[in-house]
């Protein structure tokens, strides 16, 4: 399935708290958590940035979240959830989204009780 940057932009918006990036060639999407800002949730597009083609003819989408201090990115906290292009894209992005976000929440209460 083909699936352009402009799709994206139409579904990861920044009323939402999206703000599109890159990542070397690649369109990336980075969501602070707003109730925990320590995390941020990225979502990789597989489109490469000049000319919005497949990275890599990659069918997969991955979304996976890393630990944010003083508005830094500063270590991950969980691997990626590997998305196909498929008709529910948008509905599996919404579902890898939450179930990274709460692992990664989980992460860092672990972190949290062995920092004490």
């Amino acid at each position: 399935m083909k699936i352009t940057i402009e799709d994206f932009d139409n579904f990861l918006k920044p009323e939402k708290g999206w703000v599109r990036n890159r990542t070397g060639y690649e369109y990336v999407y980075d969501r602070v958590i707003p109730n925990n800002p320590k995390i941020m949730i990225k979502v990789l597009s597989s489109i490469y940035v000049e000319t919005d083609k497949k990275h890599n003819k990659s069918e997969f989408i991955r979304v996976f979240a890393v630990r944010v201090k003083d508005g830094k990115i500063c270590g991950g906290l969980v691997k990626d959830v590997s998305i196909f292009k498929t008709n529910r894209w948008q509905e599996d992005i919404k579902i890898a989204y939450k179930e990274v976000k709460q692992r990664a929440e989980l992460v860092l209460k672990k972190m949290k009780k062995l920092e004490n």
